[in-house]
């Protein structure tokens, strides 16, 4: 079995939504807390809550998940944050996946997460995002022989770059609904998403 690290993170401020959307109520729980739902699976040995907001540690807490909370601006920054954490606290052997993970994706299906557990398992040497259609998407696992390059990514550098960079060994997983990667940036963003939710 093929272990994997789920990194949630969750650093942003919110300035264009206008506060913290990952504690702003969606059908009664703080957005976050559908990312901790559904990355609540056997495949998923560890997971990180990476994250620059207190409130959000005190939910994670409750969830049995790990926290570093941090002040750091940069997504490269918090990238090799997330990564020296686990490999100084969870990491224990050679083989294995980390999976970097948005928390403002409310529609995504833990068993869609199981799914690209699995399909990376199946060959650990790829890396392996979420898609629909045309759209690749998060969340992503990077295999172990990437960690060097994340932890190298300079100022500003995202784990895109990484992906771009090894076009050959990218394998996608299709969602079965396009909802499940619909991501909350706006409140406008949050209204089309419940619109979309309740006329189903």
């Amino acid at each position: 079995m093929i272990d994997i690290y789920c990194i949630l993170m969750a650093s942003g401020r919110g300035k264009r939504f206008g506060e913290n959307k990952l504690l702003v109520p969606v059908d009664g729980r703080p957005l976050a807390e559908y990312a901790f739902a559904a990355t609540k699976v056997p495949e998923i040995r560890c997971r990180l809550l990476l994250t620059i907001h207190p409130k959000l540690q005190e939910l994670a807490d409750m969830a049995g998940i790990d926290t570093v909370l941090h002040t750091f601006p940069l997504r490269s920054q918090t990238i090799r944050l997330g990564l020296k954490y686990l490999q100084e606290n969870c990491i224990s052997n050679h083989s294995y996946g980390v999976m970097f993970m948005p928390c403002d994706q409310p529609g995504l299906k833990s068993s869609t997460i199981s799914r690209l557990c699995r399909t990376f398992a199946a060959d650990p040497s790829c890396i392996c995002r979420l898609h629909d259609g045309p759209r690749p998407a998060a969340p992503v696992i990077f295999p172990a022989h990437l960690v060097g390059e994340l932890m190298e990514l300079p100022d500003g550098g995202r784990g895109a770059d990484v992906i771009r960079r090894h076009p050959e060994i990218v394998r996608e997983c299709k969602v079965s609904d396009p909802l499940e990667l619909f991501d909350i940036d706006t409140r406008e963003d949050l209204d089309e998403f419940l619109h979309q939710v309740m006329n189903r």
